[in-house]
Order: C-alpha cells, then structure tokens, then sequence
C-alpha cells in the first residue's frame, strides 16, 4: 500500500559528517573561550614572574589608573632588581596586590616565629651554661661583667 502521492524517506547524514559537524560547532564555541583564558593567563603570568630571572619576589611597586578598566604597573624584581612596565587590568592587578601582601603577611609571621625560637634558644643555651659553670656569685659577677681595668703602677716621684 503506497500513496501516489507519499514522498520518500529523509536520508540521514552519516555518523562521521555528524560527529564532525559537532566537533566543528564545540570548537567554534570553545576557541573564543580559550583564547580569553590564555590571554587572562600571560597577563597574570606577566605580574607575577620577571621576565629576566623568572622570579616571583616584588621589591616594589607601583600602578595608575589609565581607564576605567585598565591600569599601567610598574614593578621591581626582587632577586634582580629588573624594573618592568606592563599595562593589565585592574582586577588583575589588585589580585596581584593582593597576593603579594599575603605574602608579605606570611613572610613577617615566619620571621616572628624563627625569632621567638631563636630567643628560646639562646635563653635555654645560657640557663644550661649557668648551670653547669657558675657555682656561686662571684663566678657569675667574673662571667657577666666587665674586666677591671688594670691598674697603672705608681711612679716614684723623680721618675715623671
């Protein structure tokens, strides 16, 4: 039973056409992305390292506003004392500033801490040094004072 007037059957693509029609259409739709992203990516990439010694150390900085949504940085390198001019964005560079105060904030807590070790380690060295040279007081005044100054022998009269 076929009508005279039934049309024939829609042929579909192959599965290889479809699947490259698809890549094409994740691509088109990826690639703008991508391109942002990398570029977002060396525009950080170009705060954080020194283009000279590859360092990530800020010795300083400093930025103005050029528009509304950029900024010219100045930096100096901290391990070669490379200066570097860029302009980037300014969420990019308040991100920077941001990262390098965290940093400066982690560097002071550390040295806070290797300082009150270091005190705890002088204050333990001498307590064991009393305890094991020191007797009595005239040992500790001998230990902690200074020397005496030696005294000047007295001349006869004529002599002068």
């Amino acid at each position: 039973m076929s009508h005279a007037n039934a049309q024939p059957a829609v042929q579909h693509a192959s599965p290889a056409v479809t699947v490259l029609a698809a890549s094409l259409l994740a691509l088109v739709t990826l690639l703008p992305v991508l391109l942002v992203w990398r570029s977002a990516w060396l525009g950080r990439r170009k705060l954080r390292a020194c283009p000279v010694c590859g360092g990530n150390a800020v010795r300083e900085a400093g930025a103005e506003g050029i528009s509304y949504t950029q900024a010219r940085v100045w930096l100096q390198c901290g391990q070669c004392a490379t200066w570097r001019r860029l302009e980037t964005n300014r969420t990019d560079h308040h991100a920077h500033e941001r990262r390098c105060k965290r940093d400066r904030r982690r560097i002071g807590k550390r040295l806070r801490q290797l300082e009150t070790q270091r005190r705890a380690g002088e204050i333990y060295a001498f307590i064991a040094r009393l305890r094991s040279e020191i007797v009595g007081a005239e040992d500790f005044l001998a230990g902690t004072c200074p020397p005496r100054p030696a005294l000047r022998p007295r001349h006869a009269r004529g002599d002068r």
